[in-house]
């Protein structure tokens, strides 16, 4: 998945995404850039963040 690219074209904050899922914006860097994995349950919270089904 294309985390950036959705991020970006929705303007939304990583910090903001961060504060929802409860890790740190730096966490959520890593996530985005795919350097380390998600557990399904942040999968999920993300995609419901960003609209993703």
């Amino acid at each position: 998945m294309d985390y950036k690219s959705i991020i970006d074209s929705k303007g939304i904050k990583q910090s903001w995404i961060a504060k929802q899922l409860g890790v740190t914006r730096a966490m959520v860097n890593l996530y985005i850039k795919g350097k380390t994995g998600m557990a399904p349950e942040k999968v999920r919270k993300m995609n419901q963040l960003l609209g993703i089904e």
